[in-house]
């Protein structure tokens, strides 16, 4: 059984979002003293007590949404979940539209990808080339806001829409060109900066690409160092991803009611997430050792 035949068992991708969730959603509040004593038990001193209470002022734990509020912002606008109101079926043109001339939601858009989406760490460009180059492919993002994952068949993707994508992924400039000397440009890191950008823009059609977590979980770890054949793994990763949508029957009027499982590319996204966080070492160290007398039996198999 391959890790995706894993994801496309509705029993086990439930068990892999509910992981999530229990993550993201998690929010620990300061503890009190009478709290902290009580864990602690009575016999406890007070510079005991003061050290603890300032362990965990140093390491606060808080809730995706606390920890993403910018993603968050853009999200729950696009669906009109900032209103008050949600109604997922008239996410338009006009609505995508509206989106891509506001100021506001472009910020979020850039500070998401800084900030949450850890696009930072390996250099932005300026806020300012970010949006104008997200202004200029306006018309081609609201064609495409028309386009679902939901509705769209593994084996009969819209060649029309792959063309779209292309020029969206070779022409937006979100990170610096990295280039040899004497050779041209090659963006060795444009497959994860612009998934996570359109995923940004077009929350419904295109899933957030980064290497640790989906392109290992398919199998595909080293992104190549070409731009087209970036783009051909991203396509290689769209397929996937629409095959699971197809198996699970998901939409996005089928979520949970969280803000941040609306978007089926994200909700795949985020079962993907608590996979690895369920089938982690430490998580695989134990079931090794748990069952180690079968195992060893096994290896000694002829």
């Amino acid at each position: 059984m391959t890790y995706l035949d894993l994801l496309c068992a509705p029993k086990y991708f439930d068990i892999f979002l509910t992981r999530f969730n229990s993550r993201y959603g998690k929010q620990t509040p300061s503890a009190s003293s009478a709290e902290v004593t009580t864990v602690l038990g009575k016999g406890v001193t007070q510079e005991d007590l003061n050290k603890f209470i300032e362990s965990l002022a140093r390491r606060p734990k808080r809730s995706g949404e606390e920890r993403e509020p910018h993603y968050g912002n853009l999200i729950k606008r696009y669906y009109g979940l900032d209103q008050g109101t949600r109604s997922v079926t008239t996410v338009g043109t006009s609505h995508v539209s509206a989106l891509i001339g506001n100021p506001t939601h472009i910020q979020d858009v850039y500070e998401s990808l800084r900030r949450e989406f850890m696009i930072g760490r390996r250099g932005l460009l300026p806020p300012e080339e970010v949006s104008n180059s997200i202004r200029a492919h306006k018309e081609i993002l609201i064609e495409l806001s028309e386009y679902r994952m939901e509705s769209i068949a593994p084996d009969a993707i819209p060649q029309e829409l792959l063309d779209r994508l292309k020029l969206l992924f070779d022409g937006l400039k979100i990170v610096p060109l990295k280039a040899k000397p004497g050779k041209p440009p090659e963006g060795t890191s444009k497959l994860v900066a612009a998934s996570k950008t359109l995923h940004l823009l077009l929350p419904d059609l295109v899933m957030p690409v980064d290497r640790q977590k989906v392109l290992r979980f398919f199998g595909k770890p080293d992104v190549p160092q070409k731009t087209d054949k970036q783009f051909d793994l991203f396509v290689e990763v769209f397929k996937k991803y629409t095959e699971v949508t197809v198996r699970l029957g998901l939409t996005s009027g089928n979520g949970d009611g969280n803000w941040w499982n609306i978007s089926v590319p994200k909700r795949i996204d985020n079962a993907i997430l608590g996979f690895w966080d369920i089938f982690n070492d430490a998580n695989l160290e134990r079931v090794i050792c748990d069952h180690i007398d079968m195992l060893l039996k096994y290896l000694r198999a002829p």
